[in-house]
């Protein structure tokens, strides 16, 4: 109990958040780290999930047209197989521990920023 008030504690639920990282194209996923739209990076397209701190920040930091949304993960790997997109932006345990996910970025030769 809290002594000033004599109420208890609560706390949130826990959520596991390490960070945002870039995955796919080496060239473009160094363009998306650096927020460059121009010369080699003036074809980069980002692939996020809607609803999330990651679309929020797109929204913030790059024109609409440098960036395609999706709803699920499993969408987010498709768009990036049919190059919809370059790179695609996630959580990085949601990269890591994503079995297919890690397996296009193998095939690819495709690297987690």
């Amino acid at each position: 109990l809290q002594p000033s008030t004599g109420a208890g504690f609560s706390f949130s639920s826990v959520y596991d958040y390490d960070g945002m990282v870039y995955a796919g194209n080496k060239t473009f996923v160094h363009c998306a780290e650096a927020q460059k739209r121009y010369n080699e990076c003036s074809t980069l397209m980002i692939c996020v999930e809607n609803g999330t701190t990651h679309y929020e920040f797109m929204k913030r930091a790059y024109p609409p047209d440098y960036f395609k949304v999706g709803s699920t993960s499993d969408e987010l790997r498709e768009m990036l197989l049919n190059d919809t997109c370059n790179v695609m932006a996630r959580d990085k345990s949601a990269i890591q521990y994503n079995l297919n996910l890690m397996k296009v970025i193998k095939d690819r030769n495709f690297v987690v920023g």
